[in-house]
């Protein structure tokens, strides 16, 4: 029996022996699929140590790999995930106990850096999960190394303690382990771990020490495999190529080439070897690739420096004077707006190439200030100087109509004219000639215009500063020059000084309210127009006096009356008020304005008037709420009561065809006509139209719309033009669509119609726009 024990005892110690030296040198490696079966028996103990296999993780999919000798053909890098698996099989004919650890040790014996490179988890924690902990400097949930101390020989981690394998004829009587192992610079530099784990070997070692389960079974065993793998810090190496000299690199033709190098650094900033292709033919106009490629082949980067030969003289752009004002157009090339040229390629080769760059939102349909630039390359490669400039598309957003003259406000605040130019009522300049299309009155270029009015042939304007402009015709002293003065042939400022709001022109006769709520009138002062209290014409501003001295804010005229309203809802009315302007049933003349609040129907408020118009003898009233009341002379149907005969004393509320969900929302009177506008941008009109002067071949006594271009009478079709403004004089109509296009009809023997023709009259049509 002692002879029995002291054999096993032999035994033993050889086994451990061997152990001991295999960890201490790792002389076992991993495979892809270990093919070799391990199995100790020791009297009745069967248990064996198989399938040790090394993978790599990629994408979440791992790759198992073969062992080609002592070591299994993997190189992970820094951050890569490692699995390891090993099977563990009791072909015993009772249970086990299993104990397990996993040795990690560097060939070159640089073991105390082992636990804080190499870590080992679990398999079932995440990978993404612990490359995460570990960029973070975290690497609790790592199995520890044991007596956390590194020996000699490397570190020792607990893998596997006290498991029970099941008897061979029982289920669970084998179980694989799986692990991951990561090489992290988390607690190190790069060049630090560079230093310890290149050219240099992992060797990974797994030891399990089996026990019978039962105390009367004390048979053991002790098992091990191994491999090594191949750490490779390479495989995240980067490289940087920086150009010595200009990338692109330009040669005059002619001129020699010289090679000026690189410089190529890895990421530890250490030179790296490289080698340069390519041949510049420096007598022919091209380009050449000049390729730098590192001599390592680990580094798999090519870098171009190209070569351009050229003609040596860039091409041109140039550019109209800064900023370029265009009406909104649709069909707008913005390459139209430069001109280029080169030594060598054509301007169409050039336009071919033109680079245009627009500000965020643009669109040639939309008024706006844009920022545009251009670049274009010629044939030899070529880049000209970058130009910008300030591109301002605009649109008209009203008109205002003399007898055969008219003027257009656009959205930046710009007045354009055309048409009859005899006493300068164009603001051009001149009165030499008539204008037949919108011209641009270069005098106010400077001066951000609100408003614009037009009397019988002079016009005025209103800037965003409250300074009034007039120009045009004198009679009667309405320049307000303080005497009988030749026309302005170009705006000129008035009331200097004074802060106005409001201005109206009528026939002869000029008003103006500042924002103090007085009243300025000059011109004409025949049948009272003035409301001074005498009928003599006024050749310079002058103050209007109001009853109880009242602030006045609204303003207007027709022929030779006028009316106002001051801020305590009074309406005032003075001239001569021919039939029945001034709501009385015979003709009444004001020397100086009247309150007629008290003349006014029981359903009109003072409160409620939105405006009042007036035209050669009849008046129109539009409230707040959108009613529309017209009174006075109808002998042309301008009062909208489809008679065209019953001249009215009191107010008529006049029935139209608005949509019921809309409503007016501004009028305008001329001499014998009137036009309304709605809340749904469309239009109508009623009154004298014998010359087409609102489209129509004879009078319109009842509200007809106004259909553009279609001409259709009573409902416009969806393609009919939606309407922002109109006015209308004695002879000629315009309105203003959404898109900012003007349409005209009515008279055109001086061109007002603006369509670079004279005739006696037109219908409805669009103006003509010249940039």
């Amino acid at each position: 029996m002692m002879r029995k024990t002291l054999y096993s005892i032999v035994i033993l110690s050889v086994v451990y022996f061997l152990a001991s030296f295999f960890i201490d040198d790792v002389m076992s490696y991993l495979s892809d699929k270990e093919q070799m079966h391990l199995n100790v028996e020791t009297s009745h103990i069967d248990v064996s140590l198989e399938d040790f296999q090394i993978g790599i993780e990629d994408n979440g999919v791992v790759s198992w790999n073969y062992q080609e000798g002592d070591a299994f053909d993997v190189s992970p890098m820094q951050n890569q995930v490692v699995h390891i698996r090993f099977n563990v099989t009791n072909q015993s004919p009772f249970d086990v106990n299993v104990d397990g650890t996993l040795t990690l040790a560097l060939d070159s014996k640089e073991a105390k850096h082992v636990s804080n490179i190499f870590f080992l988890y679990p398999s079932t924690m995440p990978s993404s999960e612990i490359i995460d902990q570990l960029n973070q400097g975290n690497d609790t949930q790592a199995l520890q190394v044991a007596d956390n101390q590194p020996t000699h020989s490397g570190v020792h981690i607990p893998i596997v303690k006290g498991e029970t394998l099941s008897a061979s004829s029982h289920p669970g009587s084998s179980k694989t382990y799986t692990y991951k192992l990561v090489m992290s610079d988390a607690f190190h530099d790069i060049h630090t771990v560079r230093s310890i784990v290149l050219n240099t070997a992992l060797n990974v070692g797994i030891i399990v020490d089996v026990n019978g389960k039962n105390s009367a079974q004390n048979w053991n065993t002790h098992l091990t495999q191994g491999g090594s793998i191949k750490p490779n810090p390479y495989l995240k190496r980067n490289i940087t190529i920086e150009f010595i000299g200009d990338n692109p690199l330009y040669l005059t033709i002619g001129e020699p080439y010289t090679e000026y190098g690189a410089k190529v650094r890895n990421e530890w900033y250490e030179t790296e070897a490289y080698q340069v292709s390519g041949i510049v033919n420096n007598q022919k106009i091209g380009w050449t690739a000049m390729k730098y490629t590192p001599t390592d082949p680990d580094f798999q980067t090519t870098v171009k420096r190209i070569v351009y030969v050229t003609d040596g003289e860039p091409p041109v752009i140039h550019a109209p004077q800064n900023p370029v004002v265009r009406f909104v157009n649709e069909t707008l090339d913005l390459k139209d707006l430069v001109s280029v040229s080169d030594n060598r390629d054509t301007e169409a080769r050039l336009r071919q190439k033109l680079m245009v760059y627009t500000s965020l939102g643009y669109s040639p349909k939309k008024p706006g200030t844009y920022n545009i630039c251009y670049n274009v390359s010629d044939d030899s490669f070529l880049d000209a100087q970058e130009v910008c400039l300030d591109l301002i598309l605009v649109a008209f957003k009203d008109v205002a109509l003399m007898e055969h003259s008219s003027l257009a406000l656009t959205t930046h605040g710009q007045v354009y004219s055309w048409g009859k130019n005899n006493s300068g009522q164009l603001g051009q300049g001149s009165n030499s000639e008539d204008i037949l299309k919108p011209r641009h009155i270069e005098s106010l270029g400077d001066v951000n215009i609100v408003d614009i009015e037009a009397g019988s042939n002079y016009a005025m304007a209103l800037s965003d500063q409250g300074q009034l402009y007039i120009w045009g015709a004198d009679a009667y002293g309405v320049q307000g020059n303080d005497y009988l003065h030749p026309d302005n042939l170009a705006p000129t400022p008035i009331l200097m000084g004074e802060t106005i709001t409001q201005m109206h022109a009528a026939q002869h006769t000029a008003l103006a309210l500042n924002d103090m709520g007085e009243v300025y009138v000059w011109g004409r002062g025949a049948s009272y127009a003035t409301g001074v209290g005498n009928t003599m014409s006024l050749y310079s501003p002058t103050k209007m006096t109001f009853p109880n001295n009242a602030t006045i804010q609204y303003i207007t005229q027709g022929w030779g009356y006028g009316f106002a309203i001051s801020t305590d809802q009074q309406l005032y009315a003075w001239g001569t008020g021919a039939q029945w302007a001034f709501l009385s049933n015979q003709t009444v003349q004001y020397s100086k304005p009247t309150n007629i609040t008290s003349s006014l129907p029981e359903d009109i408020n003072v409160q409620d008037i939105h405006m009042i118009k007036g035209g050669s003898a009849h008046v129109a009233i539009l409230t707040k709420q959108g009613d529309l009341y017209t009174w006075g002379l109808d002998d042309q149907g301008q009062l909208g009561n489809g008679s065209g005969r019953s001249d009215m004393n009191a107010p008529y509320k006049v029935q139209t065809t608005v949509n019921q969900n809309a409503q007016i929302s501004s009028i305008v009177l001329g001499e014998y006509t009137t036009v309304g506008l709605t809340s749904d941008k469309t239009a109508f009109a009623f009154g004298k139209s014998t010359n087409y002067q609102l489209g129509f071949v004879s009078n319109v006594h009842f509200p007809y719309s106004l259909c553009i271009p279609s001409n259709s009478i009573g409902v416009c079709s969806a393609d009919d033009m939606r309407i922002i403004a109109a006015d209308t004089s004695t002879n000629i109509t315009a309105i203003v669509s959404e898109t900012g296009t003007i349409y005209m009809t009515g008279s055109n023997i001086n061109g007002e119609l603006g369509r670079d023709t004279k005739s006696k009259h037109e219908t409805w049509g669009e103006i003509i726009i010249v940039e």
